[in-house]
């Protein structure tokens, strides 16, 4: 079971992504609506994924990653982001992110942003062994 965090003040702008992730068997998805909740939650419950809206009412979407990597180094990330994939990589170069997603995500992005997940959780697993 993928665990899935949700991080955003406006939840509406992600209800393609949200409708196509709670409908994979799969996945257990949870939301967060500020950084410090995220933190907090992060801290409490096992998580393999957070996807982070651009801004939230506390912080941005960038420094959430940020804290999460000095939390967790090993905690997957995805950032919702309209900058151009360069500004992006340059802006989270160093942090691990997993995938820049459109302010917007549809189910196409999320398709993607779990097949890129799979991908690391079984490399991940395999390396345990």
């Amino acid at each position: 079971m993928l665990k899935i965090m949700l991080v955003s003040s406006a939840p509406e702008t992600l209800s393609a992504l949200t409708a196509h992730l709670t409908a994979q068997e799969d996945v257990q998805l949870s939301a967060s609506a500020s950084g410090a909740q995220t933190l907090e939650a992060v801290q409490q419950a096992g998580v393999h994924l957070v996807i982070c809206d651009a801004q939230l009412p506390d912080m941005s979407g960038l420094e959430l990653v940020e804290q999460l990597v000095q939390l967790n180094p090993l905690l997957n990330t995805a950032l919702l982001s309209p900058l151009s994939k360069k500004d992006f990589h340059e802006a989270t170069e160093g942090l691990g992110v997993l995938m820049q997603l459109s302010p917007r995500p549809g189910p196409e992005e999320s398709r993607s942003l779990l097949e890129r997940l799979k991908l690391v959780s079984f490399a991940s697993d395999k390396s345990e062994r």
